[in-house]
């Protein structure tokens, strides 16, 4: 197959590079809050697992938020209640819960790997379109000599 050559102006290369650049950006921000969540996602995971271990009317601290916490003695360490949505919640057993959040971590962990992957693309992307543009901008030069 012929190689077929495509001609750019400068301008078209920089808006290439700034449009490389805006999706490096959201990308950056979503790989942001995939770690985010997953690290919740961990730390719940973490927190479940130890409840499976306490005993019944054990006193835990309960996280209230703002580094808050209020006493609480466990009665009945077996039923989760689990938010579906923002409004709706549902009863699940610890067991339960807990192969959800492993579900859930495998996904978002496959999910950061491959926004890291593209990432990666991305950043060959830009680095090509600034040597081009570079080059570019260097001919620009020699020839106003």
């Amino acid at each position: 197959m012929a190689e077929q050559k495509i001609s750019l102006s400068q301008e078209q290369l920089i808006q290439m590079f700034q449009a490389e650049q805006e999706k490096m950006n959201s990308l950056n921000n979503s790989i942001q809050v995939t770690l985010q969540m997953l690290q919740e996602n961990i730390g719940t995971l973490e927190s479940l697992k130890t409840l499976k271990e306490s005993k019944e009317k054990e006193e835990i601290l309960v996280p209230l938020g703002a580094n808050i916490f209020i006493k609480a003695s466990l009665e009945k360490e077996k039923e989760i209640i689990m938010a579906l949505t923002n409004e709706v919640t549902s009863k699940t057993s610890l067991e339960k819960a807990i192969k959800k959040l492993e579900e859930k971590e495998k996904k978002l962990a496959a999910n950061h790997s491959g926004m890291v992957e593209e990432q990666q693309k991305i950043a060959i992307n830009l680095q090509s379109l600034e040597k081009v543009i570079q080059s570019m901008l260097a001919q620009q030069m020699q020839q106003k000599k």
